[in-house]
């Protein structure tokens, strides 16, 4: 057995699990492809990506309003996650003002410790981050960040995708119950 992790954005994970140079690939959701099979493998709630020194850092939610006036750090919008910013911001009729784009959350999450604002994304870059410099609260919205597992449709008889997959489930159900339950930490 072979195991190689590369991080692409989502619809080249797809494009990668349809031209067969990947066995399984796991990201955000993307239209369907031809000869590709997926599932979702979990839905994440929004986190609101602060410094830990921020006055809403020891929030036990962050509402929209709570920073609309705040500098935002803002995520690729190659992924569809900006539009899923928008949307959480539509009641407000406006959204934060981004003073940077960037297309990794994690890099995002790096600009957040540095002080220059704050980003929305979903939970799991909290698990690699120093929480003395950033802070992941729970963000007040039905928005949800969708992810799947990609596996080509006529998969080799050597290949099972059924335990990563569940594996990847239960991983994501975990983040998920964490995010929830930040103040019970």
């Amino acid at each position: 057995m072979f195991l190689s992790v590369n991080s692409r954005v989502a619809h080249h994970v797809a494009a990668l699990v349809s031209a067969r140079k990947a066995d399984i690939g796991f990201a955000l959701d993307v239209p369907p492809v031809p000869g590709v099979n997926s599932v979702v493998i979990g839905e994440m709630p929004l986190c609101c990506y602060l410094p830990a020194g921020h006055p809403l850092a020891a929030s036990d939610v962050v509402l929209p309003s709570d920073v609309i006036d705040e500098p935002f750090i803002s995520l690729s919008s190659v992924e569809g996650v900006e539009e899923l910013v928008e949307r959480a911001f539509e009641a407000r009729g406006n959204t934060p003002v981004a003073v940077a784009e960037c297309p990794a959350a994690i890099a995002a999450c790096g600009m957040v410790a540095a002080g220059m604002g704050f980003t929305l994304f979903d939970g799991l870059p909290a698990r690699v981050l120093d929480r003395a410099q950033v802070v992941a609260v729970p963000f007040e919205s039905t928005c949800r960040l969708t992810y799947r597992a990609y596996w080509a449709k006529s998969k080799s008889s050597d290949f099972d995708p059924d335990p990563l997959i569940a594996l990847a489930q239960a991983e994501l159900a975990e983040v998920v119950a964490a995010t929830q339950n930040r103040d019970k930490r």
